[in-house]
């Protein structure tokens, strides 16, 4: 008999998405055929997924260009410009859900279906319907969160369509505890929330480290600059750790424009900023450093509750952690991997590098701690095994 036949679908390309694909990975491992299906944004080149058909449509194209003018993002605007932002949200992912949903004619029927994200779920809902399939939904973050006052008529159809389509499918997965509980209000549903931790692949070697001696080699990987975790912090934090060097590694900056603020401040040579990673290769990107660092502040619960797949990528290539201390990093103290600080006092968090920096042993003890943990318990393998049981029960 023939594999079961899984959609993966995301609403950004698939090869990019690192939790898509490891779940087109561990659906290879359980002998799945597996078909990818995504909307891809201009720039967005595919990445190689040997083994893997990805159907894909244009994503949205305009976004961009009008976060470049100030008129796109979470920007805080005039109340009509706010709405009309709202407005355009619902064009766009009216758009997506067609084109999405045209292209999967062309795929054949599925017997489950699994969605990546709110910009893609309307559309996984109709596929899956077509196919008469089940449907899981992959909640990457709290979108009605994301904001703290969202445009009004965006978050109505967002709660309605949300939890609609949520209390309907099969099951719904997300990343974390906290994202979990407030999903099983949220959307109301029926069956509980699970939890697939956003873990890397194991790395079972890395290359030997430099030692000790030396600045402590510090860096930030992370998407983009956020007011929710500026980047701005990072410059501030480094102004009260002397002995630290700082890489910046982001995939959407306005590099020019940083780096002139890194010299304004005499920052040259101990804030550095790096070209992004593969995301294939986000782990192996980390060796030769020695702390990672997270910059979440306490504005809106999407950030608050987070926990940032970073952390099990610091964790995964021998890292300690610095992160603030926050509801969903408590882990970092209850795991001992590393060090918290008040959220958003850039200043303590400077200190706390600073600590470090003259405290090796104690920074190798969570090093240490983090390796055995990310090896044992958080990585791919203990989560495809997760996500196998959750498509099995669907």
């Amino acid at each position: 008999m023939s594999p079961r036949r899984l959609l993966v679908m995301t609403p950004r390309e698939l090869t990019r998405d690192v939790r898509a694909r490891r779940q087109v990975e561990a659906a290879r491992e359980a002998g799945l055929e597996v078909l990818g299906l995504s909307a891809v944004l201009r720039g967005e080149t595919p990445l190689a997924l040997p083994g893997i058909e990805v159907a894909r449509v244009p994503g949205d194209r305009l976004s961009a260009p009008l976060r470049r003018l100030g008129l796109g993002g979470f920007r805080q605007s005039h109340p009509v410009l706010h709405e009309l932002r709202g407005l355009w949200r619902l064009v766009r992912l009216g758009k997506t859900t067609i084109r999405l949903v045209r292209a999967a004619r062309g795929l054949g029927r599925f017997d489950l279906v699994h969605v990546n994200d709110f910009d893609a779920l309307p559309a996984g809902y109709l596929i899956a319907r077509r196919s008469a399939a089940p449907l899981v939904y992959d909640a990457h973050e709290l979108y009605r969160a994301a904001e703290a006052e969202p445009p009004r008529l965006w978050a109505a159809v967002v709660a309605g369509v949300e939890g609609w389509i949520g209390r309907r499918a099969r099951a719904v997965v997300t990343n974390c505890d906290p994202f979990a509980r407030e999903l099983d209000t949220m959307l109301r549903l029926r069956r509980p929330a699970t939890v697939v931790l956003n873990c890397p692949d194991p790395v079972p070697e890395l290359p030997a480290s430099a030692g000790p001696g030396g600045p402590l080699r510090v860096i930030y990987q992370a998407g983009g600059d956020h007011e929710s975790r500026p980047v701005a912090d990072l410059l501030v934090a480094a102004e009260h750790a002397p002995g630290a060097v700082i890489t910046i590694r982001l995939v959407y900056v306005e590099r020019e424009q940083l780096e002139v603020e890194i010299a304004a401040r005499g920052l040259s040579g101990r804030v550095v900023v790096s070209d992004p990673v593969a995301p294939d290769r986000l782990v192996e990107g980390l060796t030769g450093y020695d702390v990672g660092v997270i910059l979440n502040r306490d504005t809106i619960p999407n950030v608050a509750l987070a926990v940032p797949g970073k952390l099990w990528e610091y964790m995964m290539a021998g890292l300690g952690t610095v992160a603030p201390a926050l509801p969903g990093l408590a882990l970092v103290d209850e795991l001992g991997v590393g060090v918290t600080f008040p959220p958003g006092e850039p200043e303590e968090l400077g200190r706390r590098l600073q600590a470090l920096a003259e405290d090796r042993e104690a920074l190798a003890a969570m090093q240490a701690q983090a390796r055995t943990l990310a090896l044992e318990r958080f990585n791919s393998v203990t989560q495809a095994a997760q996500l196998r049981e959750v498509w099995q029960a669907a």
